[in-house]
């Protein structure tokens, strides 16, 4: 399944999204391959037009907030190592719409009934 086809999302967050290209992943020979990789011009330019893209959907008409409950619940390990927490942000609708729940079992894909 790809963003494009996804029942599950917005049709804006889709037209947004759908048309980006999908990196392909490949092994490394070793950590220095990927952080060389990582550190080269080329995934410099990459991640900085990702967030130029990630801002331009951060908009009401693209995702619309309204009806959400956004909230940030930090998760530490215990014992607590040093700036060893984990932030999580939920976002969830105000009022449960029993219609809109997505259900799977095991390999089944999510289908929301909305």
């Amino acid at each position: 399944m790809s963003i494009s086809t996804d029942p599950r999302l917005d049709p804006r967050i889709k037209a947004m999204m759908g048309a980006m290209p999908t990196p392909e992943a490949s092994d490394a020979e070793s950590r220095e391959q990927l952080l060389a990789e990582a550190a080269s011009d080329e995934a410099m330019a990459a991640r900085e037009a990702m967030a130029v893209l990630m801002e331009a959907c951060d908009d009401e008409s693209v995702a619309p907030s309204a009806g959400l409950a956004v909230s940030t619940k930090t998760f530490t390990s215990a014992p607590d190592v040093i700036n060893a927490g984990q932030n999580l942000v939920v976002i969830r609708a105000n009022e449960l719409n029993l219609d809109l729940i997505a259900i799977g079992r095991r390999s089944e894909g999510l289908r929301g009934n909305g």
